[in-house]
């Protein structure tokens, strides 16, 4: 069963891909632990993840000094795990946390299991990401709320006054949670946005290898100087989303990745100088890097030079179409793909010859503007309002249900997620009522929705 993925996976290494997508890492260097024979358990001299008190915790405490929090545990269910346990340490059964609709769905799960109520904020742009002022507009209207989960950086690379807005929440009694998977590397570099910890969060989240060089699945959840949960807390519910049998390969690359984080300086100058090439590249040739032109816009906000989000709108490319062209013809494969815009992903082991590649295939899609188009519309990114709910998210997943195509639903009580992906970030969550916006936001956006079932809507009967 497994020849057929392997050899799919062996042909995609055999052709020395662009690898314009995560992890960070590109495939490059291999682990010093791949090999079996580092595969235990827990084995009294091995410590434990769950239940730390030699190693493991000595190795947290190194974390921890590494990202100037008061405490780091890593996670090996990823950063959904993370997110989770930050959500069950901070609040509980009928709690109403914050959170921008740009937030992504593992931000919703990690609601539900903690038996709170989301209350969701409309984010005016998702490519810069929540503001102060829609931050402020949330609180007002939901008094009381005990937590925000605030997305920093967002998906295609901006960070927005997030300084700001931790020193508001805290000032209105509101725990900050920084959902910072894509930000791991912030804190590494001063050119870069400065990261949540950095900026006084109370816990943020950060990938293991998105933007650092760990492997798939690793993950950090840090706790602030000042934050309200104590290391015991989170540990306690980070244990009740996670494997009972961590993996000790996972744990050592990672660990041994994260020793090479304090000499990536230079190596951080290089990334960034490549992608003011690469951006100035994409202007000469009627494209748009859409995080640097988002932070030359507004003031307080700044990009993440990892993330290339191009914009075909002026050239009237399709994105899927454009991303094909660049795969076939360039071996270039993005990290995601949107109706007018492809994200490309670079990360440590980024190669200058990556860089090179990646603006030679812009530059022969440039000039194909004359090619047949099969774009069919053009089309926000995300759904332009947010839909009414009916009733709570997890009494919406347990209620019986029927499908209907899309086509019908307006008017109908969605029983599950609904989403473009990536990024991931719901546009209907369990119990909203679906309107005629939202239904013609679907029919757009084909390729890429998710949370149907053979194309077909689960609502509520």
């Amino acid at each position: 069963m497994t020849g057929s993925l392997f050899s799919d996976i062996n042909d995609f290494i055999t052709k020395n891909p662009v690898r314009m997508h995560f992890p960070s890492h590109k495939g490059i260097g291999d682990s010093s632990f791949v090999s079996k024979a580092y595969d235990i358990t827990e084995l009294g001299f091995s410590d434990n993840l769950l239940h730390p008190t030699s190693s493991i915790m000595d190795a947290q405490k190194w974390l921890s000094e590494l990202f100037s929090s008061q405490a780091t545990l890593v996670s090996l269910n990823g950063s959904s795990a993370a997110i989770a346990a930050a959500a069950m340490a901070c609040v509980g059964e009928g709690d109403t946390v914050l959170l921008g609709d740009n937030s992504h769905i593992a931000c919703y799960y990690a609601i539900i299991h903690a038996g709170a109520t989301p209350a969701r904020f409309l984010v005016s742009d998702h490519v810069r990401g929540a503001c102060l002022c829609e931050v402020q507009k949330a609180i007002e209207e939901n008094p009381g709320a005990t937590a925000a989960i605030i997305t920093c950086p967002t998906y295609l690379g901006c960070s927005t006054d997030l300084l700001e807005i931790i020193e508001l929440l805290r000032k209105s009694s509101v725990i900050s949670i920084v959902d910072e998977a894509h930000g791991g590397h912030f804190h590494f570099y001063d050119g870069l946005p400065a990261s949540a910890m950095d900026s006084g969060a109370d816990i943020s989240i950060n990938s293991g290898y998105k933007t650092l060089n760990g492997p798939t699945q690793s993950a950090f959840l840090h706790l602030g100087h000042n934050s309200p949960v104590g290391e015991g807390e989170a540990l306690k519910w980070l244990r009740t989303v996670h494997t009972t049998s961590p993996s000790y390969p996972l744990l050592l690359d990672l660990l041994q990745s994260m020793e090479a984080m304090g000499q990536v300086h230079r190596t951080m100058e290089e990334c960034h100088s490549h992608f003011l090439e690469v951006a100035d590249f994409v202007s000469s040739h009627s494209m748009v890097m859409l995080n640097s032109q988002a932070a030359a816009l507004r003031s307080g906000t700044s990009y993440d030079f990892f993330k290339m989000p191009v914009d075909f709108t002026d050239l009237g490319f399709y994105g899927p179409k454009a991303a094909k062209f660049l795969e076939a013809d360039h071996s270039i494969y993005a990290e995601s793909i949107g109706l007018d815009y492809i994200l490309f992903a670079a990360g440590l082991n980024s190669r200058p010859r990556d860089y090179n590649m990646l603006m030679n295939g812009l530059g022969d899609l440039a000039s194909q503007r004359g090619m047949e188009n099969d774009r069919a519309v053009v089309g926000f990114r995300y759904a332009p309002t947010l839909p009414k709910s009916a009733m709570g998210m997890k009494k919406a997943m347990k209620s019986k249900y029927r499908l209907l195509d899309i086509e019908e639903c307006e008017g109908e009580i969605s029983s599950d997620f609904l989403s473009i992906y990536p990024p991931g970030c719901p546009i209907v969550i369990p119990g909203d009522v679906i309107d005629i916006e939202t239904v013609n936001f679907f029919i757009t956006h084909k390729e890429n929705r998710t949370g149907f079932s053979n194309n077909l809507v689960k609502v509520v009967i």
